[in-house]
């Protein structure tokens, strides 16, 4: 009798709340569909490596850290470990190598070391500065793993990112490293590349999952011809046209901030995986209708459908469980502060230098701004309200 209070008590609910739900004609096609799917984010992207070689996720904002939640239990899964046991990430530089795998692999570092050392490869992530904390807590992540993972097996990260100085921090140095970013796609392809080449040739038979945000993600099929008139490819691009049929691509549901936020399809996507009440999906965008809606996460305008560009989606959490999380405690210490402005004002001095025009922009870091970061703070989705409101717009009450 309990038992079925139990049920009565919060099923029953359940049942009568979403019977007064209606959903707009052209939600059902969506709601539909989702009601067959069963496959959570994590087994979704590990299903991928059964016929795939390298799996490439599309990020959300850096800041966004119950992704790397995400991210972290598919690296944790024995799967992973045995069969892939390779990341490659957008964030962080590429000469944070070989020191940060000693790191990631070594299990006798104290709490206190971890810390310093958390620190430093914080500082040195991106030039001029890294203020989000999503690189601390991945590696931090990504060393708890590999506590309980035998040596052979353990993870290895690979940041393959340009934006760092080779040398002294001197203009000719400096404008070398602009010179790269400027075409850092097909560097950091080439950075990928070269480091799984050389593992298929040690005979590992690893896999790779790759983490590269917005564009840099996108396959082969996507064109864009900016203002320059050449063609722009993305990283991930490159890595379709050297392997072909061995790579695939997932987006992770997102919202985008510029003057305001907004999620895509005006809220459509969102909305119906609220009413199918499923926080944690994942599923091929070929065969589903969210695959045939154009591809707005491209907020210029353009003809492409998001199964021509991406392989699948994973939806984990909806918007309102997002947290954006930046800073580092004591990060602006040591005289980190005074370096940072030194390090911004000899991009502006070195962008100055570059004959000819390249598509970077100058920077301006106030020490108010970069004090921010010298705490770990959360900061709040800009009009998440509005963006709750364009959803729902989707769903409303009645019978």
């Amino acid at each position: 009798m309990k038992v079925l209070i139990f049920i009565l008590l919060f099923v029953c609910p359940f049942f009568y709340s979403t019977a007064q739900v209606r959903v707009r004609t052209e939600l059902k096609a969506y709601t539909e569909f989702l009601k067959k799917q069963q496959t959570s984010a994590k087994a979704y992207i590990l299903s991928l490596f059964k016929d795939h070689d390298i799996v490439v996720l599309c990020e959300r904002h850096y800041k966004e850290i119950t992704q790397y939640d995400l991210f972290l239990d598919i690296i944790g899964d024995p799967y992973f470990i045995e069969n892939v046991g390779v990341v490659f990430t957008e964030v962080g530089a590429k000469n944070l190598n070989p020191q940060l795998n000693y790191f990631l692999q070594d299990n006798l570092f104290s709490d206190i070391e971890v810390n310093r050392q958390t620190l430093n490869f914080l500082r040195k992530c991106k030039y001029p500065h890294w203020g989000n904390y999503n690189f601390a807590y991945f590696i931090r992540g990504l060393r708890e793993i590999n506590k309980d993972v035998s040596w052979n097996s353990k993870i290895e990260m690979y940041p393959c990112d340009e934006f760092y100085v080779s040398g002294d921090l001197t203009l000719k140095n400096v404008s070398d490293m602009i010179m790269r970013v400027a075409i850092r796609d097909s560097l950091m392809a080439d950075n990928i590349i070269d480091q799984y080449e050389t593992m298929k040739q040690s005979g590992s038979g690893k896999k790779a999952l790759v983490i590269m945000n917005y564009r840099h993600a996108y396959n082969n099929k996507f064109t864009y011809i900016p203002a320059s008139g050449e063609k722009l490819k993305s990283t991930t691009e490159f890595l379709f046209d050297r392997y072909p049929g061995r790579v695939a691509n997932v987006l992770i549901n997102t919202f985008f901030t510029g003057k305001e936020s907004v999620v895509l399809q005006d809220g459509k996507w969102d909305a119906a995986f609220k009413v199918c009440g499923n926080e944690n999906l994942g599923f091929h965008f070929r065969g589903s209708p969210f695959g045939k809606d154009n591809f707005d996460h491209w907020t210029d305008k353009n003809d492409f459908t998001y199964q021509d560009i991406y392989t699948g989606f994973i939806f984990y959490l909806p918007i309102e469980k997002h947290r954006l999380v930046g800073g580092f405690p004591h990060l602006m210490e040591d005289a980190y502060l005074e370096k940072c402005i030194q390090k911004a004002q000899l991009w502006n001095d070195a962008l100055q230098r570059i004959p000819g025009k390249v598509f970077v922009e100058s920077m301006v870091l106030t020490e108010e701004e970069l004090m921010r970061d010298n705490v770990m703070y959360m900061e709040p989705i800009e009009n998440l309200d509005d963006i709750i409101s364009e959803i729902d717009k989707w769903i409303g009450a009645g019978n």
